[in-house]
């Protein structure tokens, strides 16, 4: 098994170093397989962190730092429901929620004007990812719609989305991590060094991923990113529907 995640993380950091998303997503859905939810989320946060956060010291150039302080409010915000909540979702709902996002992506990108450079937008961006961070553990396709009506270029989405989504991943490690501590029923069930090992991998996939994204253009970088999502979403909708009692 462990060889098997190692692997899937150095590839779905490659696809997230060209993309700014996608790569999570594949992610979630490889760990919620092999492992229970809370261990699934744990590692999955730890090795995102990791991807995301050297992503983002790459990229660091462009990343649009005045968008932050309303997104890190609108995040500590939805972790606060959700902690009230204690909610933890069943493997069948992770890989549905999953799958279902980019279609909602889809569907809204065009109706609902957000951008996320509006300062009341990146708060309602950091409630509504944090909610989809723990509900599904991966949010890309829902933060991407926060960034269509922007006038950012390919590497400023890129390095913004991977600094939001670093500390996404954070929310979501502290959040899943306070539910193991008081959990009577569940442990970690990821070997330690494991967590070191998969940080590597995704930098490894990340740097990569960063010298095709300067190869692309725009044009393909939006072709791309849609086609992609698109068809993991479908594979997750139909693995979940199996999955789910």
């Amino acid at each position: 098994m462990v060889w098997i995640v190692l692997g899937a993380i150095i590839f779905t950091s490659f696809i997230s170093g060209i993309l700014g998303m996608a790569g999570g997503m594949i992610l979630i859905g490889v760990l919620s397989i092999l492992l229970p939810v809370t261990s699934a989320m744990i590692l999955h946060g730890v090795t995102q962190m990791g991807s995301n956060g050297f992503r983002a010291y790459l990229l660091k150039e462009h990343i649009k730092f005045r968008v932050l302080p309303t997104y890190i409010l609108g995040a500590i915000v939805g972790f606060g429901i959700f902690s009230a909540l204690g909610f933890v979702p069943s493997k069948g709902l992770v890989l549905i929620a999953v799958g279902l996002f980019p279609f909602l992506t889809i569907l809204t990108r065009k109706s609902i004007p957000f951008n996320i450079m509006k300062s009341k937008n990146s708060f309602a961006c950091g409630i509504i990812v944090t909610a989809a961070q723990i509900l599904a553990g991966a949010s890309g396709p829902i933060l991407d719609v926060f960034f269509i009506k922007s006038s950012l270029n390919r590497h400023e989405i890129i390095a913004t989305k991977a600094i939001t989504q670093t500390i996404g991943h954070l929310i979501k490690l502290i959040y899943y991590g306070q539910i193991l501590y008081y959990s009577t029923s569940e442990q970690l069930e990821v070997p330690y060094l494991l967590f070191p090992a998969a940080v590597a991998c995704a930098f490894t996939g990340t740097r990569g991923g960063k010298v095709v994204l300067d190869r692309l253009s725009e044009l393909q970088f939006q072709r791309y990113s849609r086609i992609v999502i698109a068809l993991i979403g479908c594979l997750y909708i139909l693995k979940g529907l199996v999955m789910s009692p």
